[in-house]
């Protein structure tokens, strides 16, 4: 029973982690905007002396701590649902299909952190500083692969969701029936419990 709490602690964590992330990350792209649209009074006269380029500087800058903060979480994503898979693997008495969806998760984490979030990473560096209209097909390409990503994002969410219902819904095989799982004090071989 408390392997399964470790497990659903694990599983809160990884998804916690997910949401963080994602809060953050549109915090800060928020933001840098945000700073151009209604600075604060002190800094108004230095950020219309910067103009457009001094906000596209400090849109860079964001989405650089965004691309840091998703490599960074990428890694301990990596790890900590590697390590949940091995938890559920040798701590718990799980069956096929429950370590089989931690083994999606893993798959899908290793996926997109290895393949999808580099690529991302790597063309938008790319268009940081490019015209708007320049590379074009370019573009096209960073806005499908973003997608996928969201999409990808759903998919572990599903996942995670079904096993964390499959570690909440308690399997009682052997018994049949959760009221013979109840030890009875009152039986003739214990005698009475004040007595």
């Amino acid at each position: 029973m408390h392997s399964r709490r470790i497990a659903c602690f694990l599983l809160g964590l990884w998804l916690g982690g997910e949401l963080l992330l994602a809060w953050i990350a549109a915090a800060t792209l928020r933001s840098a905007d945000g700073l151009f649209a209604e600075p604060a009074p002190a800094a108004a006269l230095h950020i219309k002396e910067s103009g457009p380029a001094g906000a596209r500087l400090l849109r860079y800058h964001a989405a650089e701590q965004v691309r840091d903060f998703m490599s960074d979480w990428g890694l301990a994503e990596i790890g900590l649902t590697a390590f949940l898979l091995l938890f559920l693997l040798f701590g718990t008495h799980e069956g096929k299909i429950t370590l089989s969806i931690a083994l999606v998760i893993v798959a899908i984490v290793l996926a997109e952190r290895l393949a999808l979030s580099p690529e991302i990473s790597a063309l938008g560096r790319m268009l940081d500083f490019a015209a708007v209209k320049a590379y074009p097909a370019e573009r096209i390409r960073l806005a499908v692969l973003e997608k996928s990503y969201w999409g990808v994002e759903i998919l572990k969410w599903a996942a995670g969701a079904l096993l964390g219902v499959r570690l909440m819904v308690r399997h009682s095989r052997s018994s049949g029936h959760p009221w013979k799982q109840v030890d009875l004090v009152d039986k003739a071989d214990h005698g009475h419990v004040n007595g």
